[in-house]
């Protein structure tokens, strides 16, 4: 066996390799950054899939199920079939080109809740001009109903009584 003499071979001091100059203080190597597990992340991602999925059938599920509209839905809805039966009206009234008939404002006058959808009722403000009679300012109150009927927003106007 051979012995060696620690005087005769003395083992160099420990440094570690740094890139900044030896200041004399060891440094402490930094931590490994711990991974989470790919398991955890996958998890997590399925979840929120999950929760969206959910949020979306729950408003499909609402949509599919509403039984009557909203108040802005049936007021915008029944404003434009005012328009349109007002527009049918006119030209029913004058086929013959006779009549020139001038809407100056349709007026929302009141929304009611009724137990299948909503009733809106409105003013046409118009003139009505003949060759002979020169304009004629007048009014028509009309009423829509507004209701769902397989799935799908319908309204009807008549006359206000």
């Amino acid at each position: 066996m051979i012995r060696i003499n620690p005087q005769q071979h003395p083992e160099p001091p420990m440094t570690f390799a740094t890139s900044e100059p030896n200041t004399g203080q060891h440094q402490i190597p930094p931590q490994p950054v711990h991974r989470r597990s790919p398991t955890v992340l996958i998890a997590v991602i399925a979840a929120a899939v999950v929760l969206l999925l959910a949020v979306i059938a729950a408003a499909a599920y609402g949509v599919w199920l509403r039984t009557s509209p909203s108040q802005d839905d049936a007021q915008r809805e029944c404003r434009t079939a005012v328009e349109r039966e007002f527009r049918t009206r006119v030209e029913r009234a004058s086929s013959d080109k006779q009549i020139l008939v001038t809407v100056s404002g349709i007026d929302m006058d009141e929304t009611v809740k009724t137990s299948d959808g909503y009733q809106v009722n409105y003013t046409v403000h118009y003139a009505a001009t003949a060759a002979l009679v020169g304009s004629v300012p007048n009014t028509l109150s009309l009423t829509c109903n507004a209701k769902i009927k397989n799935r799908k927003l319908t309204t009807e106007v008549v006359n206000r009584s």
